[in-house]
């Protein structure tokens, strides 16, 4: 009886194990499908990527271009970058990207001939060896100062490696990171980890359910008893006094600065590399 019963626990929980598997392979598929068919509010003549500095490779290019414009839709701002070999400083590239956004009609839902247009811009200068990233409206409202330091030394890093690309993939993730609400970039995020930390959770209690199905009882009335008697000892801590010991600690009154500087208030910021 007791055997048979343990068999039809571990099949119910082998049962629902698969039926969570299944459910979520059939939201991936879900998801996948609706990723194919996207829909862009930009305008389709905007030019997202502008390598003057011939940084990228022409399927490099491509790709950042397709990204800038998929990440623009879904955060509602607009994401470009522009690389050169002009020897402008970090001031002359924010200045630079302001003018972009104004010459170039960067900024979505028709913010661009505003003073704050919706839009974000990297800028990099391979003869002066400078980068900057500039935020407007949403995106120096909405994107945290924490954030946006991040961004600016995850792509420092990348610039300084010599790796370009990567520096403009990760410009791109990090903005989507911040901006991105919609459902489905949430669900997706980080979905490898997701769907390992669930496949162990679900084996875990799998094994629990085998476990207590083959436990036998091995407890009874006489196991704590000794010639069906009780023995109690008694035992008291009595606190006696305790110790404080008190030690100055030397704090330097120097700071050292960080490999880029921030603009402030999500603005924006950037450095040498």
């Amino acid at each position: 009886m007791e055997k048979n019963m343990g068999k039809k626990i571990l099949r119910s929980g082998v049962n629902r194990l698969l039926a969570g598997v299944g459910l979520l392979v059939v939201m991936i598929l879900t998801i996948s499908i609706t990723n194919l068919v996207v829909t862009y509010a930009s305008d389709a003549n905007t030019k997202f990527v502008t390598d003057d500095a011939s940084l990228f490779t022409e399927s490099e290019a491509k790709k950042l271009e397709t990204n800038c414009r998929k990440a623009s839709d879904a955060c509602k701002t607009d994401i470009f970058i522009v690389t050169l070999y002009d020897g402008k400083t970090e001031s002359q590239l924010n200045d630079y990207l302001k003018q972009l956004m104004a010459a170039n009609g960067y900024g979505y839902d028709d913010t661009s001939a505003t003073l704050s247009p919706n839009a974000i811009g990297l800028a990099v200068d391979m003869k002066s060896r400078k980068y900057r990233i500039t935020a407007t409206g949403n995106a120096k409202s909405d994107i945290s100062q924490s954030d946006m330091d991040d961004m600016l030394s995850s792509v420092q890093k990348k610039l300084t490696n010599g790796s370009y690309y990567k520096a403009g993939t990760v410009f791109i993730d990090s903005i989507s990171s911040s901006m991105n609400k919609s459902l489905t970039y949430r669900m997706t995020k980080n979905l490898p980890i997701k769907l390992a930390i669930a496949a162990g959770v679900a084996t875990v209690v799998v094994i629990i359910m085998m476990l207590q199905a083959r436990a036998k009882m091995t407890v009874d009335s006489r196991t704590y008893t000794k010639d069906h008697g009780y023995n109690i000892h008694r035992k008291e801590d009595h606190f006696i006094n305790t110790t404080v010991v008190k030690r100055h600690i030397e704090r330097s009154s120097s700071s050292s600065g960080g490999g880029h500087s921030s603009g402030g208030n999500s603005g924006g910021g950037g450095g040498s590399f």
